[in-house]
């Protein structure tokens, strides 16, 4: 709000409008669809005198589709693994394990969140929208959507020894709260449910 209030600047508050739309939404799920069908990519795999098909490898990683895709290239490695030992009839070494491990996630554009959330705003042809300054540090709008990139492609950890949680203010975060602001059906309609 200091910001807004101290420069007002059109371009912020576009970016600001934006990023709390439906369609931005819209666009960010269109591009997790996206990055799980085009960015996996690769060859096959050579382990010692071992080669694992590109095919095997690619398939085991769309095989888990209901794992973040970030938390896949351990499994798939895994698999990749076991597939090698079955070949070779042996124990692996220590070696043939690291290259394995080291090889899935490269087979992958991008590794990092924040990576995928600049390669985002490239994919839909406007970059000049995310504002990083120096220190890494990224606007306030921007929280939301690499948070939500994060649980999409990293997943949550569990936190069973949470009870309740209570969210105040929950209409800040969402792509409604910029309509409530301008009166929409949802203002006018008060909570019952307790």
């Amino acid at each position: 709000m200091s910001a807004l209030l101290e420069n007002h600047d059109p371009a912020f508050i576009e970016r600001i409008r934006f990023k709390s739309s439906f369609e931005f939404l819209s666009q960010l799920n269109q591009y997790l669809v996206y990055i799980e069908n085009n960015y996996f990519t690769g060859r096959d795999l050579r382990v010692g005198a071992t080669v694992v098909p590109w095919a095997f490898i690619l398939g085991k990683f769309k095989g888990y589709h209901r794992v973040p895709i970030l938390k896949r290239f351990a499994l798939v490695a895994e698999d990749v693994r076991n597939y090698v030992r079955d070949k070779v009839r042996r124990k692996l070494t220590g070696q043939e394990k690291g290259t394995i491990g080291e090889a899935i996630p490269r087979l992958f554009k991008f590794n990092q969140v924040l990576d995928l959330y600049r390669d985002f705003y490239r994919w839909i042809g406007q970059p000049g929208l995310l504002r990083i300054d120096q220190r890494q540090n990224l606007e306030y709008a921007d929280v939301f959507a690499l948070i939500y990139l994060r649980i999409r492609l990293e997943g949550l950890s569990a936190y069973d020894h949470v009870k309740h949680l209570l969210v105040d203010e929950m209409q800040d975060y969402t792509p409604c709260s910029t309509r409530c602001c301008r009166g929409c059906s949802l203002a006018a309609k008060p909570f019952s449910g307790m």
